[in-house]
């Protein structure tokens, strides 16, 4: 009889196109740090394997590699792997705002605890829209989104709320060169379609979509104001979940995100009132 695998309990969001060119040691070096972000506790070498799809051996060399170097604690008794303090603190000088002084992270961690969903900050990137940082819902059965996975803009509805600011020309064009690309479903995107979605979000400030990309999953997403952001970057935050449920508590939800960005927004005047420490 198999053993049983807890971590395969959960479905999980199939990516759309294939990962950027990289180095596959430092892409799967990378991943497996991503990954930890996601499961938020230790794992095992075979689950690790497993749910990134790497060789048993190249994940344990990896591994073992990443402890040498002091960017992984290993737990002897529990034979579990976990993210040490220098990896935590990497890269804490990028950024002097909502990432820096933690709120962004504790206001998707409080949406994700306060809708049962799973909470998503999400970038455009050309074609794509990415994920820089999500909280997984912990009901039984939800959907998993790996960090690693990428939509069509023009597809998902974090995509559609920030290409509200760009003009009809520009979405057509992007709905064009989406179209070519080579993976599936792409060249059945309907630039009418985008339009009346991008239109929605225009008038209404979000959107909700349903089962653009899996029939049984939907999201509610609104667009971060550049006094967040900063202007440097399109961001996005959403709620994803079963599409019944997301229909059914369309306004509530909504309610939800509009509090998140109101409490970014006052966290970002006591940054820069100095009164954020």
């Amino acid at each position: 009889m198999a053993k049983e695998r807890p971590w395969a309990a959960s479905p999980v969001a199939a990516d759309v196109g294939e990962a950027p060119i990289a180095v596959k040691s430092a892409a799967r070096t990378l991943r497996i740090l991503e990954f930890f972000d996601e499961i938020r506790r230790g794992a095992r070498a075979n689950e690790i394997a497993e749910r990134l799809a790497i060789p048993q051996s190249s994940a344990s060399f990896l591994l073992n590699s990443l402890v040498r170097l002091g960017y992984l604690d290993f737990n002897h008794r529990a034979r579990t792997y976990l993210p040490s303090i220098r990896t935590a603190v990497l890269a804490t000088w990028r950024d002097t705002g909502c990432f820096r002084d933690g709120s962004m992270l504790a206001q998707l961690e409080r949406l994700a605890a306060d809708t049962g969903l799973t909470a998503i900050l999400s970038t455009r990137d050309k074609l794509f829209v990415s994920y820089l940082h999500l909280v997984q819902t912990k009901r039984p059965g939800g959907l998993h989104i790996p960090l690693s996975v990428r939509r069509f803009a023009v597809n998902v509805a974090s995509g559609i709320v920030v290409l509200a600011e760009s003009s009809d020309a520009e979405i057509r064009a992007l709905v064009h060169r989406t179209r070519a690309q080579p993976y599936p479903g792409a060249s059945e995107i309907n630039p009418g379609d985008v339009l009346a979605r991008v239109n929605f979000a225009r008038t209404r400030g979000y959107f909700l979509s349903k089962g653009l990309v899996d029939p049984r999953f939907g999201g509610i997403a609104v667009a971060l104001p550049t006094t967040i952001t900063g202007g440097w970057q399109d961001m996005a935050i959403t709620v994803s979940g079963e599409v019944g449920e997301i229909v059914e508590r369309e306004f509530e939800l909504l309610d939800a995100l509009i509090q998140s960005i109101r409490g970014l927004d006052r966290a970002f005047e006591l940054t820069q009132a100095g009164g954020g420490a």
